[in-house]
């Protein structure tokens, strides 16, 4: 009896953290998008520095630092980035991402706003929208539509974009917002659009305000820190010690740091989704990605071990029922 007890017990305590794992997305997908070079190609546009290592520095972090398949990930950095480029890569992995995924769309370059636009639906009469290297809008309308497509539970986008404001320079920051448009005071955002059921939003400022890229950094500023706390294990944003980063984590940790290194911009979060959007996919038990083609090397892990210590315990069980018998003849 006692052995069985044993057996049950091992049984449940390797179970537990299996359907655990099997609860984490099926697949992470991603589109990357920065824009540092806005056309005409080369000087001449309302150009950037560090738009397009945003999304480099992006695509190396999760492809290096936290299991994303280099073949899930579309990055359209400068010339790639046309308003065409970024609804062909949407329609693209609209085919491939499934309900039990996790998708992440990165943004970094300009976003400004312009009077509402058919449909008249934002509160303050003005539509955001971020600006494509053709220099073509996306409005928040149009970009909530094309994400409508991706049919995954959990939708990350990242935003290092401003929504107001003029275009300055003050030390060694640059905003990035487009060159012209006046201050507004905007009391509905981009994420207005976007505050969905299953979405995470982060944004690198409030609704009224620019947000900012540095050369000392040599990023955007809060791309910067939200990087800084995804690099090189422990990582730094990892607050509840699971050897992994959440979205939310991520923006806990590159928040506060971002308004400290730049007191005008802070960073906004909508969260409709109800556990953590984990953006690492390592299997810290036994080692590699979480994917379907090692879900069974995974499963033989996890429930052939306890089968395997089953196995041993009954043979030592009855080898020693045999030894008793042997040694009640004599």
């Amino acid at each position: 009896m006692k052995v069985w007890l044993f057996l049950l017990i091992l049984s449940i305590t390797f179970t537990i953290p299996f359907n655990t794992a099997l609860a984490e997305p099926d697949e992470h997908w991603a589109i990357l998008i920065g824009i540092s070079d806005y056309a005409p190609a080369g000087s001449g546009g309302p150009d950037l520095q560090y738009a397009d290592d945003d999304a480099n520095d992006m695509y190396q972090v999760l492809t290096n630092e936290h299991g994303w398949k280099k073949e899930n990930i579309i990055k359209l950095v400068d010339s790639a980035a046309t308003k065409t480029g970024i609804q062909n890569a949407v329609d693209n992995l609209s085919n491939r991402v499934n309900p039990n995924d996790l998708f992440l769309l990165f943004y970094a370059g300009h976003g400004s706003y312009t009077t509402d636009q058919p449909p008249i639906d934002e509160a303050d009469g003005f539509d955001e929208y971020i600006l494509t290297h053709d220099q073509e809008q996306i409005l928040d309308d149009e970009l909530a539509i094309m994400l409508e497509k991706i049919n995954a539970n959990k939708i990350v986008v990242i935003m290092d974009s401003c929504f107001s404001g003029g275009f300055f320079k003050l030390a060694d920051i640059e905003t990035r917002t487009v060159p012209g448009p006046p201050p507004e005071s905007l009391s509905d955002t981009i994420n207005g659009d976007l505050a969905k059921q299953g979405y995470i939003v982060l944004s690198a400022s409030d609704e009224d305000e620019t947000c900012a890229e540095s050369s000392i950094l040599q990023n955007g500023i809060f791309t910067f820190y939200l990087i800084e706390g995804m690099f090189m294990k422990p990582f730094p944003a990892d607050f509840n010690n699971n050897r992994k980063v959440s979205a939310e984590e991520a923006y806990t940790y590159a928040a506060p740091r971002a308004t400290n290194f730049n007191p005008n911009q802070h960073a906004q979060i909508w969260d409709a989704i109800p556990s953590e959007a984990n953006l690492t996919i390592i299997n810290q038990i036994i080692g590699g990605t979480l994917t379907p083609s090692n879900k069974l090397r995974i499963a033989i892990f996890y429930l052939g071990l306890p089968a395997l210590l089953g196995i041993f315990s009954m043979a030592a069980y009855k080898y020693r029922k045999v030894l008793k018998s042997q040694f009640s003849r004599f």
